[in-house]
């Protein structure tokens, strides 16, 4: 995926996908958690969830998520 969106963007002569791809996926990013789909699950209590719903509910519709 990486290598067709560096080529995509004409930029595969300048970047390796696979440097690429551990600087988005490296366990140390401030962003990453466990890197396991619905993890925020057990993570979130019920009244976290309903905060981030009302916060930010409308994005997740906005991206398919809801």
């Amino acid at each position: 995926m990486i290598r067709n969106l560096l080529k995509f963007l004409h930029l595969e002569n300048e970047y390796d996908p696979e440097c690429v791809a551990k600087r988005c996926f490296s366990e140390q990013a401030e962003t990453f958690y466990k890197g396991q789909i619905g993890a925020y699950k057990k993570l979130f209590s019920k009244e976290t969830n309903e905060l981030f719903n009302r916060l930010h509910g409308d994005l997740l519709h906005d991206y398919g998520y809801k």
